[in-house]
C-alpha cells in the first residue's frame, strides 16, 4: 500500500480548528443551558469561533479531496468511509443522550434516531454533509475552467440563499429547513469547493509571503503541538 506523506501545516490547521470546535461547543452548551447569557467574553468568543471554524474545516477537506479512479468504486469507498461512522456514532450519541436524558440540554426521541438519514443528530451532520459533498464532486468529475467557475458560483448562490430558507417550517413536523442535511450542505459546499478548486493556489500565495507562513505554521508552539 502506498504510504502518503503527511502535510505538517494541514495537521497544525486541523489541530487549531479542533480546539476551536471544542471552545465553540462549550460556549453553545452554556447558552443552551441558559448560563452566562450576559457574558461578553463568552458571547464574543462563541461568535468569533463560529464565524470561520467550519469554513476552515471544509476548505481543508476540499483541499485534501482527490477526484481519481472509477466513479462507482470511489462513491462506494466514500459511502463506507463516512456512512458507517455516521450511522454508528449517531446511534452511540443517541444512546448516551437517552440514558442520560435527565442531564442533557436537548432530549432525543426514538424518531430522532430513525430520521437520521434526513435530520442528522447533533454534530454528526459534519460527517454526513462531507460524505454528500465528496459524492457530488465525484459525480461532477473534473471540470474545465469555465464549468469550474460556474460550479463554484452555484455553490456560492446556495450559501447566500440558505439563511433565508433556514426558518421555513417543514409542514407540521416541528422541524424547520435548517434541520435538514441539505441545509448543512448548502451552507458549507462553497468552502469545500474553494478547497477543491483553488486550495493549491491559495496555499501557494500564502507560502510566497514567507513572513506570514512562518509566523502561523512555522512557529515552534504549533509544531510541538502536532508532535504531541
Amino acid at each position: 500500500m502506498e504510504k502518503h506523506k503527511r502535510i505538517e501545516w494541514v495537521d497544525i490547521a486541523k489541530g487549531i480548528a479542533i480546539i476551536l470546535v471544542v471552545i465553540g461547543h462549550v460556549g453553545s452548551s452554556y447558552g443552551s443551558a441558559g448560563l452566562y447569557k450576559d457574558s461578553f467574553l463568552l458571547n464574543f468568543t462563541n461568535r468569533f469561533v463560529y464565524s470561520f471554524h467550519m469554513a476552515a474545516f471544509m476548505f481543508i477537506s476540499g483541499f485534501l479531496f482527490k477526484n481519481k479512479g472509477n466513479k462507482k468504486q470511489q462513491i462506494k469507498a466514500i459511502l463506507i468511509s463516512y456512512g458507517v461512522p455516521y450511522i454508528f456514532f449517531s446511534g452511540v450519541w443517541w444512546g448516551c443522550k437517552t440514558v442520560l436524558s435527565s442531564l442533557v440540554n436537548t432530549k432525543l426521541s426514538f424518531w430522532d434516531l430513525v430520521l437520521t438519514p434526513v435530520f442528522p443528530i447533533s454534530f454528526m451532520w459534519f460527517i454526513y454533509a462531507l460524505m454528500l459533498m465528496e459524492i457530488v464532486q465525484v459525480i461532477v468529475g473534473k471540470l474545465n475552467k469555465t464549468k469550474m467557475y460556474v460550479h463554484v458560483t452555484l455553490a456560492f448562490v446556495l450559501l447566500a440563499i440558505q439563511p433565508y430558507m433556514s426558518s421555513i417550517p417543514l409542514f407540521n413536523t416541528g422541524y424547520v429547513f435548517s434541520d435538514l442535511i441539505i441545509s448543512d450542505v448548502m451552507s458549507n459546499y462553497f468552502y469545500f469547493c474553494i478547497g477543491v478548486h483553488f486550495g493549491n493556489k491559495i496555499i501557494s500565495v500564502i507560502k510566497k509571503h514567507k513572513s506570514i507562513y512562518s509566523c502561523v505554521w512555522g512557529s515552534t508552539p504549533w509544531r510541538q503541538f502536532v508532535k504531541l
